[in-house]
């Protein structure tokens, strides 16, 4: 499965990736193959990054609906306490 988000152009990919790797632990998400981040795109004002990650057939709308709102908290939390900023 795949969960597309944009973060501000400014943000440190590498939190952003931690960040959404630790949204990933999860029971439905396999570890083989390990879940992976990847920059989509690039625009003007904002990065797209996008999570992909393995799950059961049976499990998958679950799943999706259970790690959508894990990493919906998990970059909300991280951009309230701006740990997105690069380090300085």
């Amino acid at each position: 499965m795949e969960i597309s988000i944009n973060v501000p152009r400014s943000a440190d990919i590498g939190r952003v990736r931690d960040t959404l790797l630790q949204a990933a632990a999860s029971d439905y998400v396999l570890n083989d193959p390990a879940p992976l981040v990847r920059v989509e795109s690039l625009g003007d004002a904002a990065v797209t990054v996008v999570l992909r990650a393995v799950v059961k057939s049976a499990d998958w709308s679950v799943a999706r609906s259970a790690l959508q709102e894990r990493v919906k908290t998990e970059v909300d939390t991280a951009l309230a306490q701006d740990a997105f900023a690069p380090a300085v």
